[in-house]
Parts: structure tokens; C-alpha cells; sequence
């Protein structure tokens, strides 16, 4: 099964190559961002209504 590489993670690698060849477990690190985000964005709405 092969997956599509997010936009960012591909902006990345074309500005900086090199980092390919220490890049692994793209699905998990790409999982955690997204959950990073997830909550930030929940932090934010929550101090602005306060």
C-alpha cells in the first residue's frame, strides 16, 4: 500500500534533500503533527473565549 506524502513533508524534502536519508516512520511522525495541531488549535478557541 503506498501512501501520499503530505504537502508539507514534501515542501521539506524539496528544500532540504538531504534530510531523506534519515527520515523514517513518516506515517507516525505525520500523526503526531496533525494531533500537535489538533490540540493547539483547541487551545487557542478555549483562551479566546475567556
Amino acid at each position: 500500500m503506498k501512501t501520499k506524502i503530505p504537502i508539507y513533508l514534501s515542501k521539506i524534502i524539496n528544500k532540504y534533500p538531504s534530510i531523506l536519508s534519515g527520515r523514517k516512520n513518516i506515517k507516525e511522525n505525520h500523526l503526531r503533527i496533525i494531533k500537535t495541531k489538533k490540540i493547539i488549535k483547541e487551545f487557542i478557541s478555549n483562551n479566546k473565549k475567556k
